[in-house]
């Protein structure tokens, strides 16, 4: 099995071409019957090296970037909107022309109209994959090329991810013409960065607003001192040249703590590779309390449950007693009902090396069947429940002494 290695780097860039011959339609379809649906964006370019052919029937990019997210099982109502130049493609971001990002439990997608395509996968050896394309043009006899892109990694494997390949939510003070006043979260991203400390340099849509935060905002030094200029995205716009035209807080939030438990899973694996025993010891602490939500932020404000994403978010766990679904949303004062991540059953995790997982689950059993920690009893029960339903390594670890 391969292992992760804090020795291994990003390989040479590759090339892929595609043949594609879309028929004429108006609208983009939905994978249905008929076309394929992939289950990581490796599947994806496996298919095209083996010659297959994706049925791209948009017309337009928006239309394209409709199929292509369909291809890989990433909802569209994931869409959050980043107006701050802080990506590859900083040239072409701004609150006019934002960047969307779009995601699933494993891949990271990002899009801004008149750019390319980004993609990061978590992956077993390397912690992420990152990737660059363009959409196929209309009625286009070829595929673009799709490179696994070096100069990605000059901010995914750097200070601000600790120097270990990861990804990244940032929050900044963004000023008008591009360029960055302040940085607003300066430790790792996750469920525990305060509220008011999120959201600089992205749109919010809706009725989940954050008054506080810097949300929909410009700053600007006038006579010494920080201003902060509210502004509101282009709706007739996103309409135009977007898959929605919203932004959902709700969404940010889960892409924070997903962000933060795969980092720490990367992180994780590399010191288990390193042989780093004590450092070893407080990560998989870490990971633990961090699974259990111990220092989760308080919601400042309930969020709504009958959005699109919210829906589709709960609904995209595995097929479960409705009491094991670990994806059930509280928005009350905290993300979830159970407080235990979902994403111990996502690739992040999952990818790691069996003995990792052994040790990680034996001690987290440990703490959910003893008393005398921060969980009530019937939240310990709960969990214990669940993660016996959904995961077998789980059920065959016995209480730890």
């Amino acid at each position: 099995m391969p292992k992760f290695s804090p020795k291994r780097r990003i390989s040479s860039t590759v090339a892929l071409c595609l043949l594609v011959c879309p028929p004429s339609q108006s609208e983009p379809k939905e994978v249905g019957q008929d076309q394929t649906a992939f289950t990581s964006f490796r599947n994806y370019k496996d298919h095209i090296e083996a010659g297959g052919i994706p049925a791209y029937y948009g017309q337009t990019d928006r239309e394209r970037l409709i199929e292509l997210l369909s291809f890989l099982r990433i909802p569209s109502s994931s869409q959050l909107l980043v107006f701050s130049t802080t990506s590859l493609q900083l040239s072409k971001i701004s609150p006019g022309n934002p960047r969307a990002i779009y995601f699933n439990d494993n891949l990271y997608l990002g899009y801004v109209p008149g750019g390319q395509i980004e993609v990061i996968e978590v992956d077993k050896e390397e912690g992420i994959l990152p990737y660059i394309f363009s959409l196929p043009p209309s009625r286009s006899a070829s595929h673009p090329q799709i490179l696994q892109s070096d100069r990605c990694m000059r901010c995914h494997d750097s200070d601000k991810t600790g120097f270990v390949p990861g990804l990244l939510l940032e929050s900044v003070v963004p000023q008008k013409g591009g360029g960055t006043l302040d940085r607003l979260i300066t430790n790792s991203v996750g469920h525990q960065i305060p509220y008011e400390n999120r959201f600089g340099g992205w749109f919010l849509t809706g009725s989940n607003q954050y008054p506080g935060s810097w949300a929909n905002s410009l700053g600007s030094f006038v006579r010494g001192k920080l201003r902060r200029d509210e502004i509101s995205p282009n709706h007739a716009y996103l309409k135009h040249n977007y898959p929605q035209a919203t932004s959902e807080a709700v969404a940010h939030a889960i892409l924070s703590h997903q962000i933060g438990f795969t980092n720490q899973c990367i992180r994780l694996g590399f010191l288990h590779e390193d042989g780093d025993e004590k450092s070893f010891e407080q990560a998989l602490e870490n990971l633990i309390g961090y699974t259990l939500f111990v220092d989760e932020a308080n919601l400042p404000t309930p969020l709504r449950l009958d959005t699109q994403f919210a829906k589709e978010f709960e609904a995209s766990f595995p097929k479960s007693p409705p009491q094991y679904n670990l994806k059930t949303l509280n928005l009350r004062n905290r993300l979830f009902e159970i407080r235990c991540s979902y994403m111990l059953l996502s690739k992040a995790f999952q990818n790691l090396p069996s003995a990792l997982k052994q040790k990680f689950f034996a001690r987290l059993r440990q703490i959910l069947l003893d008393p005398g920690n921060n969980l009530s009893e019937v939240e310990r029960k709960r969990i214990h429940e669940a993660l016996n339903f959904h995961l077998p390594l789980y059920r065959k670890m016995k209480k730890a002494p």
